[in-house]
């Protein structure tokens, strides 16, 4: 069992090119609903279009169609995470 989390600021996860599942994302939700957190939950979509920020964030190839699909999925993704028990 990790230490007692006294406060959640900021957190930052990234999935770049990563397969879905790699990072289990159920502790953290688990830990913010501990928190009773109920702030923004951001989703920062990157694509290869502009060379300085995807060299910045390591990123090589297009992770989807538009940077757009990223956001969406990833809505998706947070909102199925956010209603699982």
């Amino acid at each position: 069992m990790p230490p007692s989390i006294v406060a959640l600021r900021h957190c930052l996860v990234t999935f770049a090119g990563q397969r879905p599942g790699l990072v289990k994302m159920e502790p953290l939700r688990d830990g913010m609903r501990e928190l009773d957190y109920d702030g923004w939950i951001v989703i920062e979509s990157f694509g290869f279009a502009i060379k300085e920020i995807a060299a910045a964030a390591c990123i090589w190839r297009d992770l989807a169609r538009t940077p757009e699909d990223i956001a969406f999925e990833g809505l998706k993704f947070l909102k199925d995470l956010v209603r699982s028990e």
